[in-house]
């Protein structure tokens, strides 16, 4: 599935873990936001890794699934780059 996280970190330190992490599945598409294609188990793992390292009151994190006929339809233009499924992740 193609996921597409933003978020909004008040703290540096717990930015820098939620980027992190968002490096080990995906494709930074902006300065706070991501892209993903994942397997089931992978967006399991990465939202677990996530909830971690978020604080509920302070920050604010978006994960927006898209189904398949809504990742065909996603445009990039521009300098942007699409997200290409990797062969391995980093967990």
């Amino acid at each position: 599935m193609q996921c597409v996280v933003c978020y909004g970190i008040a703290d540096d330190a717990r930015r820098s873990g939620v980027s992190s992490c968002l490096w080990d599945f995906g494709t930074r598409v902006q300065e706070s936001v991501f892209g993903a294609n994942l397997a089931d188990a992978h967006a399991a793992r990465i939202e677990q890794r996530l909830e971690r390292l978020v604080h509920p009151d302070m920050d604010r994190l978006h994960i927006f699934e898209l189904c398949a006929a809504c990742g065909r339809k996603t445009k990039v233009r521009g300098a942007g780059e699409t997200v290409v499924d990797r062969e391995f992740y980093v967990i």
